[in-house]
């Protein structure tokens, strides 16, 4: 008996020690479960601040879009109409027309949020590779739009412009012009959805402003500037057609790369399917090619 409760007695500090380490692994396991449990919360709650923000620069990018395609198909008609001219051949240019062409509308990208997670690093939160990997699709398309937007408005402005100016009177053309290009450009910008307003009801909103393009307009627009065309003004508004093309398809892209961000958010945050089906019945996905 008294050797029993010896061996029990020096096995005693061993057992504490068993109960100690199980006591610190269950703590710091209780830890991580609830330290998880806050990173899942602070995720849903930044996912539904992302969908606010993506869906307001959406709606944006389809209102710029609409000017950039009114300035490409401007730019192809202007050029169609010079291009089989002969040097030196004089003609009378439609104001209205030049002026649109000569347009530059650039998108100002809102992201505020977005921005605060990644300069914070709470960007670590979000697990979901689906909205990852649109967030990165997003960025490289951001990107693509300004590098096109700075090229076209520097090639207008110091190319093709001072071209023009050589060859014609654009000096009442170019006033005007340049108080429509802000108005315009800030116009683009405020068409965004408020607090909690939906996709639909944002893109609802959109088309009934599409008459706002109609501000795009000078009171001489009826009149005509003439231009003495060579092969050099071909040549740069062949450029600059180029230039409106790739602008216009560049902002498509961020259309696109906004749509599939916005719906990636929508499976992390079990709003929609995470495989969802098209009218055909074929499944698609919100991740980028």
């Amino acid at each position: 008996m008294n050797k029993f409760v010896k061996n029990l007695t020096q096995g005693q500090p061993l057992v504490e020690g068993l109960v100690i380490l199980v006591s610190i692994l269950l703590a710091f396991a209780i830890e991580a479960l609830w330290a998880e449990q806050q990173d899942r919360q602070v995720e849903q709650e930044e996912l539904s601040r992302l969908h606010l923000e993506f869906t307001a620069n959406l709606n944006g990018i389809g209102r710029n879009t609409d000017l950039q395609e009114m300035v490409r198909d401007a730019t192809v008609e202007l050029y169609q109409t010079i291009q089989g001219l002969q040097d030196e051949e004089t003609i009378a240019l439609s104001n209205g027309l030049l002026r649109v062409s000569l347009f530059t509308p650039t998108y100002d990208v809102a992201t505020p949020v977005l921005d605060a997670l990644v300069l914070s690093g709470l960007l670590n939160v979000v697990e979901d590779s689906g909205v990852l990997a649109t967030i990165a699709a997003w960025q490289r398309a951001v990107k693509n739009v300004t590098e096109f937007e700075t090229s076209a408005l520097e090639f207008t402005e110091s190319q093709l412009l001072p071209s023009l100016i050589q060859r014609g009177n654009m000096g009442p053309l170019l006033i005007i012009d340049s108080e429509l290009r802000n108005t315009e450009n800030d116009r683009a910008n405020e068409n965004r959805p408020g607090p909690g307003e939906d996709r639909q009801s944002s893109n609802g909103r959109r088309d009934g402003e599409r008459g706002l393009l109609t501000r795009l307009r000078g009171p001489d627009d009826d009149l005509e500037t003439l231009v003495k065309v060579d092969s050099a003004l071909k040549g740069l508004f062949a450029q600059r057609t180029r230039g409106a093309n790739r602008s216009a398809q560049s902002l498509s892209r961020l259309e696109l790369a906004a749509t599939r961000l916005i719906s990636a958010v929508e499976i992390a945050q079990g709003l929609a399917p995470r495989n969802p089906t098209n009218s055909s019945g074929r499944q698609v996905s919100a991740s980028p090619n």
